[in-house]
């Protein structure tokens, strides 16, 4: 699975479709897929970023705090604490940064009917633009808890955003 995750990044990055190599290809479409251009080097945008234990300083108070075990060579589980005191727990499945990529998923609590989910983002220099920012997101499984899960992400994924964006501002 984290080969295809991988695969399907990569090329995510790269042509902005993916595709795995499954016996056949298969296009994998994801439920939310954001593009954002910062007018900063890749540098400046991956020093904010590249440390999940972090991301509760991006989030425009949507994150209260983050505890982290384990690491980014393996897998790095992150105990998210929500300002509206829910807490969940997600593992950072993929970290690289020779790519300046991340992939992360929610282990628990998942909702009824989620059987899968990944949402990451990748960063790539853009030639006199700066820097451009892939958010994307996929959640597999049964209404209503696809979702659930996935306006969760998008929420975050906003906070994110604009969290990042209010940093480079600084």
């Amino acid at each position: 699975m984290k080969k295809i995750k991988l695969i399907a990044g990569l090329l995510m990055a790269a042509c902005g479709t993916a595709t795995a190599q499954m016996g056949e290809a298969q296009k994998i479409t994801f439920d939310k897929d954001t593009t954002v251009n910062f007018n900063v080097s890749v540098d400046a945008v991956w020093k904010l970023v590249k440390d999940p234990a972090k991301w509760n300083e991006l989030s425009n108070g949507h994150i209260s705090s983050i505890s982290t075990k384990g690491s980014l060579e393996t897998a790095l589980l992150r105990t998210i604490s929500f300002a509206d005191g829910t807490t969940r727990t997600d593992e950072v499945s993929q970290f690289m940064p020779e790519y300046k990529f991340i992939v992360n998923r929610v282990v628990a609590p998942l909702p009824k009917g989620v059987t899968e989910n990944i949402y990451m983002f990748s960063l790539v220099n853009e030639e006199g633009k700066g820097t451009q920012m892939k958010y994307s997101i996929k959640v597999d499984g049964s209404e209503p808890g696809k979702q659930q899960l996935l306006a969760a992400l998008i929420k975050e994924m906003d906070a994110f955003l604009r969290g990042v964006q209010q940093a480079l501002n600084k």
